[in-house]
Parts: C-alpha cells; sequence; structure tokens
C-alpha cells in the first residue's frame, strides 16, 4: 500500500480504531519512509485507551 493509498483511507481507519478504543495512530516502515511498493503493508502504531480490554486489542490485527 502506497501513503497516498493510506491517505484516501485514513476516515475509514479513524473509524475502527475508534471502535477499538486505539488512538495516536502512527505508521512506520516502508510506507511511512515513502517506500513501499504494490505487495508491502501498512505498519501502525497504536495507542489504547485505559478502557481497552484485551480483545479490543487483539480485534485490531
Amino acid at each position: 500500500m502506497y501513503f497516498h493509498n493510506l491517505q484516501k483511507r485514513k476516515q475509514v481507519i479513524l473509524e475502527i480504531s475508534k471502535r477499538y478504543k486505539a488512538y495516536n495512530i502512527r505508521v512506520f516502515g516502508s510506507v511511512a519512509r515513502n517506500e513501499a511498493t504494490e505487495k508491502s503493508d501498512i505498519d501502525l502504531l497504536v495507542s489504547f485507551e485505559p478502557g481497552a480490554s484485551l480483545l479490543d486489542q487483539a480485534s485490531l490485527i
């Protein structure tokens, strides 16, 4: 996935994050370095709200 594709999906990513009590979403890896290829995945680092359960956290995988 390329960075410009990620920006097109920003709203969906934010909605999913909110559903699972995640915030402070950060992109790292090849997408962040602008080295992604068509086969690249997207690496996200997120923080979870204090009330987020283990199930909330695992559901994002």
